[in-house]
């Protein structure tokens, strides 16, 4: 019994920081296509966005193991000791990636982004068809509530990438907020990329609220 309040507490602080930094990612998104604060306030401002996001980044590959923990403790997710193993030895390669990202962010090696690219496309592909394909066929995931859980998690993942490649066309001009080089150009692309990522962002929200509410059982 102690050991799932520790995962669960674990699992909870994790759902904290993702959707708290997600808030403060959005907010500051807000001032960084504001083209009337100088470039220096611009500039202020993407800095907090990009501090804010390490917290989605960090929890994501935290939440999913001890989520899956918890229901293997609880007896939800009858597999063997060595399937969770493999669970969390992916979950921690994939933390150790985003720390790399994180420390290495002036001189981050090209396969590095790769490496964690191809760990959130399979991770993406894992949860979402062992999550919702437990709706549908028998799994050792014995509960409809937590195979919900672990698809919706999947669609966070997935709108992540979403995200990232909506984004890609900003962290080409990201050296020009740096430098104070912005033109009407590059304002274009900043908003074009930044307004056009936030439909993935609410979608991340309102599956991380449907994800809240079936581990609380409202629904």
């Amino acid at each position: 019994m102690v050991d799932i309040l520790i995962w669960k507490y674990i699992h909870l602080m994790c759902l904290v920081y993702w959707l708290g930094g997600d808030l403060g990612t959005y907010i500051a998104s807000r001032y960084l296509v504001n083209t009337s604060l100088s470039a220096q306030a611009r500039l202020v401002a993407t800095k907090i966005l990009v501090a804010c996001d390490q917290g989605p980044r960090f929890a994501m590959p935290l939440i999913l193991p001890t989520g899956l923990q918890m229901a293997f403790s609880m007896g939800i997710l009858q597999v063997s000791i060595a399937a969770m193993g493999l669970i969390w030895l992916v979950s921690l390669i994939w933390l150790t990636v985003i720390i790399g990202l994180h420390f290495l962010s002036t001189s981050t090696p090209g396969w590095l982004h790769k490496c964690d690219w191809l760990l959130r496309i399979g991770v993406c592909i894992a949860t979402l068809s062992y999550g919702f394909g437990s709706l549908l066929v028998d799994t050792q995931l014995y509960a409809d509530w937590a195979a919900w859980k672990l698809g919706f998690f999947g669609i966070t993942v997935l709108m992540g990438l979403c995200i990232r490649i909506k984004l890609k066309p900003f962290f080409n001009v990201f050296p020009n907020v740096v430098n104070n080089t912005i033109d009407p150009q590059v304002n274009m692309i900043i908003k074009e990329a930044i307004v056009g990522a936030r439909p993935f962002v609410m979608i991340i929200w309102a599956s991380l609220f449907v994800v809240s509410a079936l581990g609380l059982h409202l629904i």
